[in-house]
């Protein structure tokens, strides 16, 4: 299992970074899940791309916490 991160899209693919290498790869949006947007986290298992909900949920939350204590907002 291999997770991405979908950074943008451009035209038909999607950006994503590697969240274990880091490195940028394009995969081509037909390929997604419904519901996939800047900032999901997708999953690649047996084939096939799953948008993880939960570690997105996570990801947006660590985000945000990086914000708020970079401009000290409670």
């Amino acid at each position: 299992m291999v997770l991405y991160s979908i950074d943008r899209f451009e035209g038909k693919f999607a950006v994503c970074e590697n969240l274990s290498s880091n490195e940028f790869c394009n995969i081509p949006k037909k390929d997604l899940p419904k519901g996939c947007k800047e900032g999901s986290i997708i999953k690649y298992d047996n084939n096939h791309y799953y948008l993880d909900n939960e570690s997105t949920k996570n990801n947006q939350n660590q985000v945000k916490n990086l914000v708020n204590n970079l401009f000290k907002r409670d």
